[in-house]
């Protein structure tokens, strides 16, 4: 009888051994898993809290939390600038203002868009109050917050535009216009596309302390290249966000008529220009050539070229002007106006008859008799032959 071969059949399986260092891997991995299964199921230390999850912020315009302390305003008023306030990474170039304050620990910042075409308030916050209108030469008027939280202005330039100089108007309720110095603070990103501007803090050296805002209308004024464009922007700050009270208005200095001619005598020599007050300091020098200049030669005079053709004799508290040329060139009228800020003429009386008479020179007063507002102004000469003679003049604010 045959033996029938059994259906299935063992087949011998030849293990290989593993290598050591893979058995040492696998063998720490397992105790790794373990480990994370065991604090998982009984964790260590008391009542387990809520499991905090850190997902990055999908806006990148938040700045990061400041290093410095939440407290950043000392007794004076003045604030301390960190550029941690516009976080880690740079902007995209182009024309936005960034308003930045410190709240809590975080600083909160634009962007704001410059020149987006509205003639109105750009608002960057709730609803409030209707604030004023834009500043004279600015088409727009951007909201950059309550005056208890603004600390600095950003400035965001398209990579082409370099920023050869920014300077600060305020335009008071009632009064003329008032300037407003300027420190600006080192960037945030090692970039030439973005700036940073803060109020000058007086006799303060701390590069990184600027002074606080006072809530109003202001005008950034920028000198831009290329082509030496003057651009300006309108900037509202608004109260207190913990008073809300309606801004605070101004009492306006009684109108004054034409004053009466002051008891004195100008003494005016031939080939010179005079400037002074009733009472005051005079500044007497002799005739320089004739000048006529764009804003942008006078703003560029003032820092890179001084002593060029286009430098304004610089003065303050100025009410009373002359001006006498050669004996064969007598002046017929005298005139004043102002270039900026906002440019105007000036309200002028004739007080040639202040002088000795034997000059052939004019001098006139502002109307009112009070010192020109801080500006810079040009003093025109229309001689007898209807030719004109002008010089630029700047007045500081006064006693300055």
């Amino acid at each position: 009888m045959t033996e029938q071969r059994p259906e299935f059949e063992d087949i011998p399986v030849f293990r290989l051994g593993r290598p050591a260092d893979t058995q040492r891997v696998h063998a720490a991995t397992i105790l790794v898993l373990a480990t994370l299964g065991l604090l998982i199921v009984k964790p260590w230390g008391g009542t387990p809290g809520p499991t905090i999850v850190a997902r990055p912020s999908p806006v990148t315009s938040r700045a990061a939390p400041s290093i410095r302390p939440a407290e950043t305003v000392r007794p004076d008023g003045a604030r301390i600038y960190d550029p941690a306030l516009f976080g880690r990474y740079a902007v995209t170039p182009r024309w936005e203002i960034w308003p930045t304050a410190y709240v809590y620990k975080f600083g909160l910042s634009g962007p704001l868009a410059i020149d987006s075409g509205a003639t109105g308030p750009v608002e960057s916050g709730p609803p409030q109050q209707p604030p004023a209108s834009p500043p004279p030469g600015a088409g727009q008027l951007i909201d950059v917050g309550a005056a208890d939280l603004l600390m600095v202005l950003g400035l965001n330039t398209p990579a082409e535009s370099r920023i050869l100089d920014a300077r600060l108007w305020q335009f008071p309720s009632a009064g003329p216009p008032v300037r407003r110095a300027l420190r600006e603070l080192p960037p945030p990103w090692p970039v030439n596309t973005f700036h940073v501007y803060g109020l000058l803090s007086p006799n303060d050296t701390d590069p990184y302390v600027v002074a606080g805002w006072a809530p109003g209308v202001y005008r950034l004024d920028l000198l831009v290249d290329p082509g030496a464009e003057i651009r300006r922007i309108g900037l509202l700050v608004r109260e207190a966000v913990a008073d809300q009270a309606p801004p605070a208005r101004t009492t306006p200095e009684p109108a004054l008529g034409a004053t009466s001619a002051p008891d004195m005598t100008v003494t005016l020599s031939q080939s010179q220009l005079v400037f002074g007050n009733a009472g005051g300091t005079w500044l007497a020098m002799d005739l320089p050539p004739s000048q006529r200049c764009g804003l942008m030669e006078l703003w560029l005079a003032e820092g890179d070229r001084p002593n060029g053709p286009c430098s304004s004799i610089t003065t303050s508290d100025v009410s009373l002007m002359g001006v006498n040329v050669e004996p064969d060139q007598p002046i017929e009228r005298l005139a004043v106006e102002r270039v900026d800020p906002v440019a105007a003429s000036i309200d002028v009386v004739d007080r040639t008859g202040l002088t000795d008479g034997t000059s052939g020179g004019r001098v006139v007063q502002t109307t009112d008799g009070r010192p020109l507002a801080e500006g810079t102004y040009r003093l025109v000469a229309t001689l007898i032959d209807g030719s004109e003679m002008g010089w630029y003049f700047r007045v500081l604010p006064s006693g300055g």
